[in-house]
């Protein structure tokens, strides 16, 4: 029983100290981080689509595809910097999805009234 307890010590032992060895090695660059060079654009993934990234401006764009043929375009991305104007997009996009909601039950409504009619 004892040497059973000896061999999880060491396989715990070693473990630790090969955990330990890993956390101290240095980490690869991030993939899409610009070189030391000081690349002009750097992209990053961004769920299904991806962020455009103009290192010197600043400037942004995102990936859109198009629904009709399949091609793709960057859009530039708005930079909201005021909180007034962060203020006035948040309420800005809370009214329209109130709004789609709203349209959505309505014509829900409009449809149960069509089955429930007799003709």
């Amino acid at each position: 029983m004892s040497r059973r307890y000896a061999v999880g010590i060491i396989v715990t032992a070693l473990l630790a100290l090969g955990g330990l060895a890993l956390a101290q090695q240095e980490r690869p660059a991030a993939a899409g981080a610009p070189a030391a060079g000081g690349e002009r654009f750097a992209v990053s993934g961004s769920g299904d689509s991806a962020v455009l990234l103009e290192t010197a401006t600043g400037k942004t764009w995102t990936l859109h595809r198009s629904a009709i043929d399949g091609n793709s375009v960057w859009l530039p991305a708005t930079r909201l910097d005021s909180l007034q104007d962060i203020e006035r997009w948040r309420n800005r996009e809370k009214e329209f999805r109130l709004q789609q909601a709203e349209d959505t039950r309505r014509q829900l409504q409009r449809d149960s009234e069509k089955r429930t009619t007799p003709k």
